[in-house]
């Protein structure tokens, strides 16, 4: 089953368009991470799925759980499981990305342990 779907999403910050053409697309039971340098756009795009005013998805399509959850407010969609969280650089500082990366899969709860397994081990 698909869990979030993007199609063609095009997002603006105050009217400002900063994405273009977005397509993402994530099964049930995958875990996916957003990593790339600041301002590349990481924030943006978690903030405007999760449907905070500023972030307008001006067009394109988001689908939850195989629906258009579109006119959903933020709660509505953190009950349909939907949720984020930010680390900045500070918390790896001693290691480098994919070891860092491996530690927190490897402490990711809501990860099956069999592929919190699979994640660390390569």
């Amino acid at each position: 089953m698909v869990m979030l779907e993007l199609a063609r999403v095009n997002i603006a910050v105050d009217g400002r368009p900063i994405m273009h053409d977005l397509n993402l697309r994530i099964e049930s039971g995958e875990a996916h991470v957003l990593f790339g340098p600041n301002r590349l756009g990481e924030t943006s795009l978690l903030t405007a799925i999760m449907g905070l005013p500023r972030y307008q998805v001006t067009s394109g399509m988001i689908r939850f759980q195989g629906q258009h959850r579109a006119g959903l407010s933020i709660d509505e969609r953190a009950r349909l499981g939907v949720d984020w969280s930010i680390d900045g650089p500070q918390h790896f500082a001693d290691s480098d990305s994919v070891s860092s990366l491996s530690s927190v899969l490897a402490s990711a709860t809501w990860l099956p342990s069999m592929a919190r397994r699979a994640i660390v081990s390569g």
